[in-house]
């Protein structure tokens, strides 16, 4: 959902719901931070009995992780935090930390890097 002005008008229009939502925030969001991820809690709402996982893309950093997450995010795509990072350990555990349980076991979660 890059550059999508009515989210909800776009979902109900799709035949076949999809399994999950992706709400990519454009550079232009980016700077604002937190732009955009109103929505995750506003798609939830709109469709309560839909099976479906929202994730989000787009300046991801731990302080808008924990927001997105806040939402109700379920899946967190991050990009130049970790890739351009100087130190990409300590930068994937900035965001393994955020919440109890991937601190506990930080093997149930994915990490990919490229």
């Amino acid at each position: 959902m890059l550059n999508v002005e009515d989210v909800l008008g776009k979902l109900k229009s799709i035949k076949d719901f999809p399994d999950i939502v992706i709400l990519h925030r454009g550079i232009d969001q980016e700077s604002g931070r937190s732009c955009g991820l109103e929505r995750i809690k506003m798609i939830r709402q709109a469709f309560p009995n839909k099976k479906f996982l929202i994730s989000v893309a787009g300046g991801i950093v731990p302080e808008t992780a924990k927001e997105a997450l806040d939402q109700g995010a379920d899946i967190l795509i991050v990009g130049r935090y970790v890739t351009q990072s100087k130190d990409i350990e300590r930068s994937v555990r900035d965001f393994l930390e955020l919440t109890p349980s991937m601190r506990e076991d930080v093997d149930l979660y994915r990490v990919h890097t490229e």
